[in-house]
């Protein structure tokens, strides 16, 4: 009972430190964007640096994940979790330091690759750490902080800078993250298992599970707990010397097997049997080739390629050309899909985000080639085989593609539409909040309840509040109610909760240990890319549909009608209108999307602001219709998914 009781605190202290890695990590993706205006009129910084103090972050995180996961593998998840973390807190100090421009944005990389060397090793610690039936609750509440976080970013940012507590202004947004990163510090090295305890754990949990061809919770072991596995587990793990796993168990390998006598049906042979061949993969397999007694741990210590080059632990070795080219086709594919929009796509934007997707490409092709070869690729083709993770990670890209779509386009309609502060958009935001969060945390008893089909009532459910979303939205009214949407934005919530949260334990339900480290950078990158192509293709539409200036019409009326209140004569009447129709088309086709900037109507506030939210208003209900049209084919997509995840099909 103490054991499991050490085991268990371990577990719940690792998913502690974890939830406090991905707070900050979220946090910092979007908390930036509130404290922007300060941030450059204290720096003057130009409109490229802003850009980049935006941006870098994501970039670094999203370009590093698939080669700090194989670090992980490597060098043990422990240890790169904790040097994530330290990089991470030391560069939110440099970054609330930072003098010049350049040294907020060097602090804001050094900030991605540690949030990166933390996130890509998340998914590995908590899969290992906790059984199966205990993964829906952990991942929904990872699910639940890490969308909490996310969303309330610009909220945050917002009351900290308002706040500004000790003077330090936008520099309290990066500080805030000092007694967070130390917190998960003290956290992560009191419960963070070594690499090989927790596979020692994993293997113990293993054994425990109801699993085919081993009877691990049987009724019969309930009845009889000197039948637990974990009792033939503790006492087998004794066993040091050079042992042949396998055909008939010999009691001098195990001096006490009475545990293996039958009961209510269950062979002892088989019982025996299924423990043993769990054993000798996960603790005792024996070197053939050199004759000695070492375990598999202690020799993988000293493995060496045929070169003579140390492989590190695990005999895992740095896939170096693969980490070349995955770096760089996604910081190639990255970084144009995040700053083309705002640039008007420039041909050497789109030149730049194709040779990203040939040299992806080509990382594909080396992958394979490494595989072929006998090698260890950063991605290997078994974790696509498998239906869960493979379907999984075409809903991951699509559905955080529309995610990124709908924070973008309310956001940016809110406040450049609507004229909503920070703190505005985030009270507008705050029911999508709170939905996601509670739905988040009862995830787990829908999935106990409908397994897999879990994801499809939350992804149906997104789709019809978002569609809701766009029919409470009436452009004509120019303003939204927010009584009235607060409804589709908290059931909108409720969908993204129950079909996110779940979705990273279907996709590793059924994933090997190996296939589960791979999947642990994998997944985070995938999400970030598709969060870049989602905010991307559906912002041109948001903004081309801005571009379009579909409020200017009614806003030509507006002026009229007060031009006419004025006496002022017919032909002035219709040459004021008609320059203001033109002036207010060409701003809204320029990159800033505003009549502020060419000065249209300025003696009209009440003309410019209808055109405007007339306008954003308008492209913002086309986007909500394409996103809940996506979403519905997301949710056909997930009735392919295994019913029951946990169980071999």
């Amino acid at each position: 009972m103490a054991v499991e009781d050490t085991t268990a605190r371990h577990a719940w202290g690792a998913l502690a430190a974890c939830l406090l890695a991905v707070f900050v990590q979220m946090l910092d993706l979007t908390i930036v964007n509130t404290a922007l205006p300060e941030l450059t009129r204290d720096l003057s910084a130009t409109g490229t640096v802003q850009l980049l103090v935006v941006t870098v972050y994501g970039l670094a995180f999203a370009c590093t994940l698939l080669t700090a996961a194989r670090l992980g593998e490597r060098f043990g998840r422990r240890r790169l979790f904790l040097l994530g973390m330290t990089m991470f807190t030391v560069a939110s100090l440099g970054c609330g330091l930072a003098g010049t421009p350049l040294e907020l944005v060097a602090g804001r990389t050094a900030q991605g690759m540690g949030a990166a060397a933390m996130a890509a090793q998340t998914i590995a610690i908590m899969t290992a750490a906790f059984a199966l039936r205990q993964r829906p609750l952990v991942f929904g509440i990872y699910g639940a902080v890490a969308g909490l976080a996310g969303l309330a970013g610009p909220l945050l940012g917002g009351a900290i800078v308002a706040a500004n507590p000790f003077e330090w202004g936008w520099r309290a947004i990066f500080l805030l993250n000092l007694p967070i990163g130390a917190a998960a510090l003290v956290v992560a090295a009191r419960y963070l298992r070594a690499d090989s305890d927790r596979e020692t754990a994993a293997c113990s949990r293993r054994i425990s599970d109801d699993r085919p061809g081993l009877p691990g919770n049987s009724s019969a072991q309930r009845k009889h707990p000197d039948l637990l596995p974990k009792r033939s587990f503790q006492r087998a793990a004794g066993v040091r010397r050079r042992t042949r796993l396998g055909g008939n168990l010999a009691r001098d390998q195990f001096p006490d097997s009475s545990h293996f006598e039958e009961a209510d049906g269950v062979d002892r042979d088989e019982h025996a049997a299924g423990i043993v061949r769990t054993l000798s993969h996960c603790l005792v397999r024996t070197v053939e080739a050199d004759g000695t007694n070492r375990t598999e741990p202690e020799r993988a210590a000293t493995v060496t390629d045929e070169a003579g080059h140390d492989r590190g632990r695990g005999g895992i070795p740095i896939d170096r050309l693969g980490v070349a080219l995955s770096t760089a086709g996604l910081l190639a594919v990255l970084f144009p899909l995040t700053t083309g929009q705002q640039a008007g796509w420039p041909p050497v934007t789109v030149a730049v985000l194709i040779a990203g997707v040939v040299v992806l490409c080509g990382f594909a092709w080396q992958q394979r080639w490494v595989a072929r070869r006998g090698g260890a690729p950063l991605v290997t083709a078994e974790v696509f085989g498998d239906r869960g993770f493979g379907i999984g990670s075409v809903l991951l890209l699509m559905f955080y593609g529309l995610f990124a779509a709908l924070l973008l386009t309310v956001s940016v309609t809110a406040q450049s539409g609507l004229g909503f502060s920070a703190w505005q958009t985030g009270r507008l935001m705050l029911p999508f909040a709170l939905g996601a969060l509670a739905a988040a945390l009862t995830s787990p008893i829908l999935v106990a309840r409908c397994g897999s089909r879990a994801l499809t009532i939350g992804i149906t459910l997104f789709a019809a509040a978002t569609a809701q979303l766009a029919l409470t939205i009436r452009p004509s009214a120019g303003g939204i109610g927010t009584h009235a949407s607060s409804w589709p934005i908290l059931l909108a919530g409720v969908g993204m909760g129950w079909f996110a949260a779940p979705l990273p334990a279907v996709m590793v339900a059924r994933l090997g240990e190996r296939s589960t480290g791979v999947a642990s950078g994998l997944a985070p990158t995938v999400q970030q890319l598709g969060s870049a192509i989602g905010a991307a293709a559906l912002g041109s539409v948001f903004f081309g549909g801005v571009a379009a200036g579909s409020g200017v019409p009614h806003a030509e009326t507006v002026l009229a009608q007060h031009l006419a209140a004025a006496d002022a004569p017919p032909d002035a009447r219709a040459d004021t209108v008609g320059r203001f129709g033109e002036c207010a088309r060409a701003a809204f086709a320029a990159p800033e999307h505003t009549l502020a900037a060419r000065g249209c109507a300025a003696g009209d506030a009440a003309v410019s602001a209808t055109a405007t939210a007339q306008t954003y208003l308008s492209a913002c209900v086309t986007v909500l219709w394409i996103i809940a049209a996506v979403a519905v084919l997301l949710t056909a997509l997930t009735w392919a998914l295994p019913r029951h995840p946990g169980i071999p099909q």
